[in-house]
């Protein structure tokens, strides 16, 4: 047997080693590939359902905030209202 034609049987088992290799590697590759998607998919959609969260609570906080101060208004109004009730002036005017 010639020496090209060892080289070339060599040559051709360690493409052929190489590609084997590739397609079982393929597979582990691809699920990894997946599973680091899942990953970062299920990551994204925490951080999204905490910033929904906090964002719900400034709100409420918010509500309250502006609840207090509506009631606040209301019975300053109404304090002030019956303060003018002796006078004859009402309050508050009819323009506002």
């Amino acid at each position: 047997m010639p020496q090209y034609e060892n080289a070339d049987r060599d040559r051709a088992e360690r493409i052929f080693k190489a590609r084997e290799y590739q397609k079982t590697d393929a597979a582990k590759a691809t699920a990894d590939y997946h599973a680091a998607l899942q990953r970062v998919r299920d990551r994204t959609q925490e951080l999204k359902r905490l910033r929904l969260q906090r964002e719900t609570q400034k709100n409420v906080i918010w509500l309250v905030t502006a609840h207090q101060f509506e009631n606040l208004y209301r019975v300053r109004t109404r304090k002030v209202s019956q303060s003018f009730a002796s006078t004859g002036v009402r309050w508050p005017p009819n323009n506002c």
